[in-house]
């Protein structure tokens, strides 16, 4: 069984970039405004919290379970032209040195 594998690495810095563009371009339900702070929440599953001040002035607390971030890194991928297989299996984790890991798995047989 052959396995393909793309891996991105980010750093905190760029996910934050990248959830601040999601976020902005109102890809999120319910929820729209501009991304004031990250921090992240747990390591395993993923998870951060976000704060967002709402076009009402409003700070509204906000957490992004892995679901999300996978919705939000797709985004990036489509914006960047980044090849993305649909039928690849899609995980968020941090590693052991502090950098968030996007894998995307698809196993064929040959």
């Amino acid at each position: 069984m052959a396995i393909e594998i793309r891996r991105l690495i980010l750093n905190e810095e760029e996910l934050t970039q990248i959830c601040a563009e999601y976020i902005a371009d109102g890809d999120v339900d319910g929820l729209n405004g501009t991304m004031m702070d990250l921090k992240i929440v747990k390591d395993d599953p993923f998870e951060i919290s976000l704060r967002v001040h709402s076009a009402e002035g409003q700070q509204i607390p906000f957490t992004m379970g892995e679901t999300q971030l996978v919705a939000a890194l797709l985004s990036f991928c489509a914006r960047k032209n980044i090849p993305i297989s649909r039928s690849s299996k899609k995980t968020v984790k941090k590693n052991d040195k502090g950098m968030i890991i996007f894998d995307m798995v698809m196993q064929s047989s040959v």
